[in-house]
């Protein structure tokens, strides 16, 4: 991968007076204990030297002691990446440069892009703001753990890493996609390929951006605003045209796994006081497993609710309002108010009238 190369050419060199090791060589050193270790601790690491002297010299072929494993060299290693980002981001793109010349991209490179988050047991350093580690939205459930985000490309199908983004903890997802996208574009040195996203990485002024500058971009719409308006008036229209979908296992065998159709739609997007219209290809498709999936959650849904129901039949109620506010409520917090009718005197509920 020539790491300790394209290290030293895109970091200055060490202080005059030390000998020793470049940062490319230290950099290439570190990582192999980090992964032989499992552990980053920085103290630790000159032991490991010195307990391995021999192979490590036999395996370099360089001439190293403990001494260049010290916590203070490599602090200045780390010191010297972190006060430039742009040095981190220089290195990413001739590391995945180098790479790329290994693999046949084709006509069509697809790439992949998706952002997690971590947790971390760290406590706040209430001086310090805009950190990298800070209080966000959790995808795991604990708010109250600090955070950082990491976004990662890859080539597919190979999943060869292209780049990575470590973002504070409390950044939102969206904006970055277009960041990463420029970034894939500058390794490729083009950008005709098909960024694959998930619906955060959907946003208008991404899309816009990205079909400006020649690429293309798949990635499903989120549920909001009329889009379920949208997708359900399309099914209603298109659904006779709907043709089977397949996967074609390696050994030539298929199996059905759900059913689709394509229809092209014209796409607006207002840039400044000029509005920009392009044709988008959407494409709506079922699941058959994620079908399944939904329909066995709404019928334990309706066994739930149909149970609880039959209990408040059996209580008795003087005043019929509060009985259906009550059944109302059940149905609305189970989101099946539009799967039961309510019939009835005064806004149609009647103890008999109850059918789903």
């Amino acid at each position: 991968m020539q790491i300790d190369k394209i290290v030293d050419h895109c970091l200055p060199s060490p202080h005059g007076n030390r000998q020793g090791l470049s940062y490319g060589q230290l950099s290439l050193l570190f990582l192999c204990y980090v992964l032989y270790l499992r552990t980053h601790k920085l103290c630790s690491m000159e032991s490991w030297v010195e307990s391995h002297q021999a192979l490590l010299c036999h395996l370099t072929g360089w001439e190293l002691s403990r001494l260049d494993a010290t916590d203070d060299r490599l602090g200045a290693l780390l010191s010297c990446l972190g006060q430039s980002p742009e040095r981190v981001e220089a290195i990413q793109t001739q590391l995945s440069r180098h790479q790329v010349l290994a693999f046949e991209l084709g006509e069509n490179p697809v790439v992949r892009h998706d952002f997690t988050a971590f947790n971390v047991h760290h406590a706040p350093d209430h001086h310090s703001k805009g950190g990298l580690l800070e209080l966000g939205h959790s995808k795991d459930r604990r708010p109250d753990l600090l955070q950082f985000k990491q976004g990662l490309s890859t080539l597919a199908p190979s999943g060869v890493p292209l780049c990575a983004h470590t973002l504070n903890g409390s950044q939102a997802d969206d904006p970055q996609y277009l960041p990463a996208w420029k970034h894939i574009s500058q390794i490729l040195n083009r950008s005709d390929f098909l960024f694959v996203t998930d619906s955060k990485g959907s946003a208008l002024a991404t899309r816009y951006q990205i079909q400006k500058e020649g690429g293309y971009y798949l990635c499903p719409l989120p549920m909001t605003s009329k889009v379920p308006e949208e997708l359900q008036q399309r099914v209603l229209e298109e659904v006779d045209s709907a043709i089977p979908l397949f996967h074609i296992y390696t050994d030539g065998q298929e199996k059905r796994i759900g059913q689709g159709f394509e229809v092209q739609r014209k796409v607006t997007y207002k840039e400044g006081s000029q509005e920009v219209t392009w044709q988008e290809r959407l494409l709506i498709v079922q699941s058959e497993g994620h079908a399944q999936k939904q329909l066995q959650a709404l019928d334990k849904k309706l066994q739930t609710v149909i149970s609880k129901l039959e209990t408040l039949q059996k209580q008795s109620f003087i005043d019929m309002e509060k009985l259906e506010n009550k059944v109302y409520s059940l149905l609305e917090k189970h989101q099946l108010v539009e799967v039961f009718q309510l019939a009835g005197t005064n806004s149609g509920f009647q103890n008999d009238g109850l059918c789903g």
